[in-house]
């Protein structure tokens, strides 16, 4: 549903119900603002700031990567038990199903031996050998 509404005058009654059911009372506001004459007229009191407490607040500046105000809440990090010092924590082991080596691919095998130092040159069956002599 639309309505042809003219913002360069001020709103009638009947276009401030609509705009309202529509939730847009923003821009009656915004009308007010401009085409009301007590609303242009009021006085506001607001105090005016005491120059002796503004100067006693301790101001510290500001801190983009820790004020919370501008990247969130800020929480610590802790390290891990685990942890190496100045290091990363290693991921926690994974429960994985034990495959037997007889199991694994040429790659899977290659991997393995990588992971423990060893050498990944010959066939599937000297790869299978190997490891199973450097798991004991």
């Amino acid at each position: 549903m639309s309505r042809q509404i003219d913002f360069d005058k001020p709103l009638s009654d009947e276009d401030k119900e609509w705009l309202h059911s529509m939730s847009l009372d923003w821009q009656i506001e915004a009308n007010e603002r401009r085409f009301n004459k007590e609303y242009q007229n009021a006085t506001f009191d607001v105090p005016e700031p005491d120059a002796n407490k503004a100067s006693q607040i301790p101001r510290e500046p500001a801190n983009f990567a820790t004020d919370q105000f501008a990247t969130g809440p800020v929480y610590p990090v802790q390290t891990p038990v685990n942890a190496p010092p100045g290091g990363k924590a290693e991921a926690p082991a994974e429960e994985v199903e034990e495959v037997g080596v007889e199991e694994l691919t040429v790659e899977e095998l290659k991997d393995e031996l990588r992971g423990l130092g060893e050498s990944t040159s010959g066939t599937k069956a000297e790869l299978q050998k190997r490891l199973n002599k450097a798991l004991g």
